[in-house]
């Protein structure tokens, strides 16, 4: 991996905490026993001046007043307070230490000419006097606080000044000790993203995970090789050197802004996403090869959580919100199961969290769920449509026969709903309100299997809500329908589609033919460009293509399943995994090129 340029992290990645904290909290009256008690004072307080409720510069002192409360049950008067914020600040400064292996780190920077940003997510009058007494400024081309700015780490934007320091840097790594803010923030932002996990414990980030900042320097022909402890290797090329100012005597300052507006503190439905929050774009993750010629690619982003959900690699913007389109499916059908509906079998519910073609065995389904709830195919809001299948749109066309509800791609799904609405007695004229008993249960149980809040909803192609999760989420609510025990609702929708995937798409599909290549996986496509896979002990993906196209979705899923993610593919599957992941482009009725992943 190619390196012009370092960007890093300060609290845990550079500066050590581990014994001012406990001398900071004698300063206070406390003593190490009561860090819990700190810890989740403290939290509190994170969240009132990230949702733009205390002034930064109140934060000690409001840190300070309820852990006195918690601790003693009295209030301080501000005499006292003001005496205990100085006395935790002195004992602060006494204290804190650089990490040694950073001071060797910054040290093999300096050594190699590499300039050096960085980015915290902190605020300036909190960290200001730390940087000054650990003399950190020298080694920093910019320092970007975003506590003081609209965007923090994970958005793309927390780290657009430190990149602009570096000039012409075409090759910047990012370093830090939180995956999600800096790995998941440096791919949001073109970077390359490493975790620092001082633990040496859950370091499962495809190469991307370090134990410690130690390296040593190999020289090579036109510069050197940074190698660190777990072999991960960046090349310094002096062929490329960077372009950007040798860092100042200290860090350049922004000029003053307005105060950043208040943040949202839940975003209700019907709502647009705040603008930080909105997909802006990913990643060149596929190209389009016709002849031996690159002819066009495919831009997108990749989450990959392990089995409990916990993301473990991402490509793009993994975080910010996207509309699921049909992806979302089966956790809606989760939703319904949840709600009362008792589908007559396993295809029923198959159906239920389909995006089918129309094929013969997908209306009947449909019509059999209808039937079981009193109901026939005019009940269905969706709109009327030929078969997607070819093959069954000419023999609807050829008997005569014209668009109806029941051949629309997802008419299994508003089927199950309505059928769920009978159930319990709700009106089947309205379920495609939001404020419906059912779109609100189906709300609720997305937020809870995605881990996140609804960030904002729309209408789908099918006329239903459609509730905007990040890509994080989507793949963590994936792992949970594979990784949930028998008898759950999780688990019978997973186990009905990967026993009907037939049904859950149509012949000769890729969500069909994957689930019918590896055994135990969980495959769905939505619109623009969205597709989901997981598997039992392997944990989940999730993919956005920008434009939307559907061709390389697929590809890119099953790409990084097996490659950032832990999806191991059995020799019986392998050949017909690889044409998935490399499907043909054909020209004059032969092959002529194929699409390939760049991952």
């Amino acid at each position: 991996m190619r390196c012009d340029a370092f960007s890093l992290d300060l609290d845990e990645t550079l500066i050590d905490y581990s014994v001012s904290s406990v001398r900071a909290l004698e300063a206070i009256g406390g003593h190490g026993s009561d860090l819990p008690r700190w810890h989740e004072v403290s939290a509190r307080a994170d969240r009132d001046v990230n949702r733009g409720l205390l002034p930064a510069e109140e934060y000690e002192r409001d840190r300070i007043r309820r852990f006195h409360e918690a601790r003693h049950g009295r209030i301080l008067p501000a005499p006292e307070l003001d005496d205990l914020v100085a006395a935790r600040r002195a004992a602060v400064l006494a204290s804190v230490r650089l990490f040694p292996d950073a001071v060797r780190f910054l040290a093999s920077a300096e050594e190699l000419g590499v300039p050096c940003v960085a980015v915290s997510n902190s605020f300036a009058v909190l960290r200001e006097d730390i940087v000054r007494r650990l003399d950190l400024a020298r080694h920093f081309a910019h320092i970007k606080y975003c506590g003081d700015d609209v965007h923090r780490k994970p958005a793309k934007q927390a780290f657009s000044d430190g990149l602009a320091a570096l000039g012409g840097a075409e090759a910047v790594v990012h370093i830090g000790d939180e995956y999600e803010a800096d790995v998941v923030g440096a791919g949001n932002a073109g970077l390359r993203g490493v975790h620092v996990n001082r633990s040496g414990t859950g370091c499962a980030h495809a190469g991307a995970c370090v134990t410690s900042l130690d390296v040593s320097l190999e020289r090579h022909a036109h510069g050197h090789f940074v190698r660190f402890d777990s072999g991960l290797r960046l090349t310094v090329d002096r062929r490329h050197p960077p372009h950007g100012p040798k860092p100042p005597n200290g860090p350049r300052r922004r000029p003053p802004s307005d105060p950043a507006p208040t943040p949202p503190q839940g975003v209700p439905a019907m709502t647009s996403a705040p603008a930080d929050a909105v997909y802006r774009g990913g990643v060149p993750v596929a190209e389009l090869i016709r002849s031996g010629f690159t002819e066009s690619f495919h831009r997108g982003s990749v989450a990959v959580t392990d089995s409990t959900g916990s993301p473990i690699a991402g490509v793009g913007d993994a975080v910010a919100p996207v509309f699921p389109r049909s992806a979302i499916k089966p956790v809606l059908a989760v939703a319904m199961l949840r709600a009362g509906w008792k589908p007559a079998g396993t295809a029923e519910l198959a159906v239920a969290a389909a995006s089918h073609r129309g094929e013969p065995a997908h209306v009947e389904r449909v019509e059999a769920i209808l039937a079981a709830a009193g109901l026939d195919g005019d009940a269905l809001r969706c709109p009327p449509d030929l078969p997607t299948d070819p093959a069954a749109s000419r023999a609807v066309v050829a008997a005569g026969g014209d668009a109806r509800r029941t051949y629309m791609t997802c008419s299994g799904k508003h089927a199950a709903m309505l059928a769920t609405c009978v159930a319990n007695g709700w009106d089947t004229g309205t379920y495609l309100e939001l404020d419906h008993p059912l779109q609100k249960s189906a709300a609720s149980v997305i937020e809870e299997l995605t881990g996140e809040k609804v960030a904002a909803t729309g209408v789908d192609g099918c006329g239903v809500p459609i509730f905007a999760v990040g890509l994080t989420g989507l793949a963590r609510a994936m792992a949970r329908l594979v990784e949930a025990p028998g008898g759950t609702e999780e688990r019978a929708v997973a186990d009905a589609m990967r026993a009907h995937p037939h049904l859950v798409e149509g012949t000769d599909q890729t969500d069909v033919r994957a689930m019918e290549a590896v055994p135990g996986l969980l495959a769905k496509f939505g619109a623009e460009g969205l597709h989901l896979l997981a598997a039992p002990g392997a944990g989940a993906v999730a993919v956005k293509i920008d434009d939307g196209a559907s061709r390389a979705s697929m590809a890119v899923a099953l790409d990084a399943f097996t490659t950032l993610g832990r999806l191991t593919v059995p020799e019986s599957a392998k050949e017909a995994v690889e044409k998935l992941i490399r499907p043909e482009i054909r020209g004059g009725g032969r092959p002529v090129g194929h699409l390939r992943t760049l991952l």
